[in-house]
């Protein structure tokens, strides 16, 4: 019995290694849910990440004039991908790429400053609608007249459409 298993290790030793080398990396399928990627210019700080994160690795919170900030708690996170599916702006994402194994557990903490800007009409700080949700809504080419909307706060926004839908309506003089 003895003489089989050294024929085997003889055998398996003259074939060489089997085990890919660190270089050799297997392709990860098709919708690997790995690393969340934040893009802060595309994200208006709606929360709805945070609402749809069973885990509560997401928190959105405001600073009063200056903006919100988003941050990310990496050990939290269970990968499930509910935030990126529902971002209404794309601003998350899930790499395909898996984390690197770390020590610290905040390693793989992120955060980001998503600021305050003043309305061009009224002056009352909000985020504006980002340039995605733009061609989203309006097309690649804005028309003249709607240039500015995006820029506005939702309540001058409301405002402006409001007037024009009065300016167009046929029975209005």
């Amino acid at each position: 019995m003895n003489v089989g298993i050294l024929r085997i290790l003889a055998h398996n030793m003259r074939k060489g290694s089997r085990t890919r080398r660190p270089e050799e990396t297997v392709p990860f399928p098709e919708g690997y849910r790995g690393i969340l990627s934040h893009d802060p210019a595309l994200c208006t700080g709606c929360a709805t990440c945070v609402y749809v994160c069973s885990p509560s690795a997401l928190r959105v919170r405001e600073v009063k004039g200056e903006g919100m900030i988003w941050t990310y708690a990496g050990s939290h996170c269970s990968y499930c991908g509910q935030c990126a599916a529902f971002c209404p702006t794309g601003a998350i994402r899930l790499e395909a790429s898996a984390p690197s194994v770390a020590i610290f557990s905040w390693s793989h903490d992120k955060r980001a400053v998503i600021p305050y800007l003043a309305c061009p009409a009224c002056g009352r700080p909000h985020i504006p609608l980002p340039p995605r949700i733009e061609d989203r809504v309006y097309g690649a080419e804005l028309p003249e007249q709607t240039r500015d909307l995006p820029l506005l706060c939702e309540a001058c926004r409301r405002k402006e459409y409001g007037e024009k839908i009065a300016r167009n309506y046929p029975g209005k003089e």
